[in-house]
């Protein structure tokens, strides 16, 4: 479940980064 936490803040992360280019 800890691995699923993981993943979904990676993708936050890469939206939030595409947002700023």
């Amino acid at each position: 479940m800890c691995n699923s936490h993981s993943q979904e803040l990676l993708i936050l992360t890469q939206l939030n980064f595409s947002m700023m280019q």
